[in-house]
């Protein structure tokens, strides 16, 4: 599995990256399972060029995880255009939600949290301001939900 991510210093892609690697490593049955980090600068070229790299490797990835929406639709081209099947070759999903997955047909597996987890995580900040006059310098994590689509292939056991 790979996690398709842009080379920056932002904390959410960080964090990212540790769960994923963390997440692979900590699989109840090893069946292989490798977790791979690519990181790019954010343009089609430079993308295509690391899928290239990776997907040309010894061991190429079966699943792909994209970070940012805005990288979704140039790494599924460039699956399409070198003949991958999704998901029936290589699995696909986005970590981070945007509508255009829900208006495409299969629709794109991604995680997403409800508007009404987000307002309630800043209402609780906003009152915490007001009553204690600080924030807690503690990170504020709001961890999403799974959604389905259909370009996660189905495991048989």
């Amino acid at each position: 599995m790979a996690l398709i991510v842009p080379n920056t210093d932002v904390a959410g892609d960080i964090a990212s990256e540790e769960g994923f690697m963390e997440a692979v490593e900590s699989r109840p049955t090893k069946d292989n399972a490798r977790a791979i980090i690519v990181r790019h600068d954010g343009t089609a070229q430079n993308i295509s060029i690391k899928l290239d790299a990776l997907l040309n490797s010894k061991n190429p990835p079966t699943a792909l995880l994209v970070a940012k929406p805005q990288h979704v639709f140039i790494v599924i081209i460039y699956l399409l255009t070198h003949g991958m099947s999704v998901p029936k070759t290589i699995s696909f999903m986005a970590r981070d939600y945007d509508h255009s997955f829900e208006t495409v047909s299969p629709s794109i597996a991604h995680y997403s949290f409800g508007d009404e987890t987000l307002s309630h995580r800043l209402s609780r900040l906003i009152l915490q301001m007001v009553n204690q006059g600080y924030l807690s310098p503690e990170p504020s994590l709001i961890f999403p939900k799974y959604i389905p689509g259909g370009t996660v292939k189905r495991l048989t056991e």
